[in-house]
């Protein structure tokens, strides 16, 4: 795969979920010189995942609002460099916080699946 970015942002599809934007963090040096292949691979195989990683932050928002719409997912932002641990955060709005959102960070782990690191405001998956 191959990812276009603008500004440090693309739009990419996920199955089951309208076009979200994937963002670099600014914070990253590989925000300012091409995508590397391991980099490239990390975000393909992490938007394959998807569903997995989805199921969870959805069930972690259902805690806070149990009688809840679905949580719209808007965005993906990479946030660790290539050589380190891989990190990425998702943004959601919702319907109960529209001014907020939801935010979720996750890291993966030593089995090839992602722990929720932090949980909060949407702002949480961009820092």
């Amino acid at each position: 795969m191959n990812y276009e970015f603008h500004d440090f942002e693309t739009l990419v599809e996920i199955p089951g979920e309208w076009q979200v934007r994937l963002i670099l963090s600014d914070d990253l040096d590989a925000a300012y010189v091409p995508l590397s292949p391991e980099m490239t691979a990390r975000i393909a195989e992490a938007l394959e995942d998807a569903p997995e990683w989805l199921a969870v932050a959805r069930e972690r928002i259902r805690e806070e609002f149990p009688d809840g719409e679905v949580p719209e997912l808007t965005s993906v932002c990479v946030l660790s460099e290539p050589l380190e641990r891989w990190r990425f955060g998702v943004s959601f709005w919702l319907a109960e916080d529209r001014e907020h959102g939801r935010g979720l960070q996750f890291a993966a782990t030593e089995t090839e699946g992602y722990t929720v690191v932090e949980y909060g405001g949407a702002e949480v998956a961009f820092y």
